[in-house]
């Protein structure tokens, strides 16, 4: 996955800002810099121009933050010429335009921190992670794994040991490559040198097992990678688009149906939870989750004290005394004697 490593890694100082462009519009975080001189509340050292470098600097990195990317692109953009020298700059524009899929921009962007930093660890796996987004998934695996030898390998970030970071994420593009027996491999030595790490164990334990059984294959696992990271990025509609293309490609992967119905639960969608969850149950006609979260999708749908619900009710009742063991269904009867 893409940010293991946690948020940017803020490399270098600012530089000086050169006079925008006749014509551009300044964004608020120049003004802001406007309104101090206007003022006399700039310090004697620092020039409007010094202040809007700095200021829309940082306004773009907090917006990356708040999912705001084309805010925050908006913002550094209005410094590029002038800190298009600085790695932080860099870095920080390269994650934007990762965010908002202009992979071949964001690429470009890492290659140059490389050129003047050849062992920027987080430029180098944003670099791979973008290559892989770009469908070189054997280019990425050697980005990868070229950085084993560079002087961050063996560091921890943030308590994150980017030894089994990069372990995992090799053994992440080897599934992606349908190499599953090698991607396993990987996966268990990544969590052999960091159990905490949660990449490698979700892979290990939770999504290894389906690539095994053959519910689950590489494409799907693909556009799983890419629907957590819509996710991730708060972009609720492209990680549902990376679902449906997920169940497409592997129909019989119920944790894929399990995670959209959950998502559009949180979105109020409760008939199109229904409706997924009843084609789910058409192809996986034996999984009781799946029946059990169908049920659940009707009763929110119609409401718990309803007469509709009463069937459901019913059903999920009737369900949950044959199933006395599974937690989903237990849960949901818990949470109707609540109300």
């Amino acid at each position: 996955m893409r940010r293991g490593l946690g948020p940017a890694l803020w490399l270098a100082g600012l530089a000086l800002l050169a006079a925008p462009a006749a014509g551009d519009a300044a964004p608020l975080c120049a003004s802001d810099c406007e309104d101090l001189a206007g003022k006399g509340e700039l310090r004697e050292s620092v020039t409007v121009q010094e202040c809007a470098a700095s200021v829309c600097h940082q306004e773009g990195r907090n917006l990356y933050r708040q999912n705001k990317h084309e805010e925050a692109l908006a913002s550094l953009d209005y410094v590029q010429e002038t800190l298009k020298g600085s790695p932080s700059y860099l870095l920080d524009r390269g994650l934007v335009l990762y965010a908002l899929e202009r992979f071949e921009e964001a690429l470009a962007t890492f290659d140059e921190i490389l050129e003047m930093r050849p062992t920027s660890f987080r430029a180098g796996a944003q670099r791979a992670h973008t290559l892989a987004r770009l469908g070189k998934l054997e280019l990425a695996q050697a980005q990868f794994e070229a950085m084993f030898e560079w002087p961050g390998a063996q560091r921890e970030f943030r308590e994150i040991k980017t030894s089994s970071y990069l372990r995992g994420n090799v053994g992440l593009l080897k599934l992606r490559r349908g190499d599953l027996a090698g991607g396993k491999r990987d996966l268990e030595e990544a969590v052999e040198i960091d159990g905490n790490n949660s990449l490698a164990n979700t892979l290990l334990y939770r999504v290894v097992p389906s690539l095994e059984d053959g519910t689950l294959s590489p494409g799907g696992l693909t556009q799983l990678t890419a629907a957590f990271e819509a996710i991730e990025l708060a972009q609720a509609k492209r990680a549902e688009e990376s679902f449906r293309a997920l169940l497409e490609d592997s129909p019989q992967y119920v944790p894929g149906y399990l995670i959209l119905a959950q998502g559009l639960i949180k979105q109020n969608e409760f008939a199109e939870c229904e409706n997924l969850l009843r084609l789910a149950e058409q192809r996986i006609p034996d999984n009781v989750d799946v029946r059990f979260q169908r049920i659940r999708c009707t009763i929110l749908r119609v409401g718990p004290s309803s007469t509709a619900a009463k069937p459901a009710i019913a059903e999920l009742k009737s369900l949950a005394a044959e199933n006395p063991d599974n937690a989903l269904g237990q849960k949901l009867l818990f949470a109707l004697d609540e109300n």
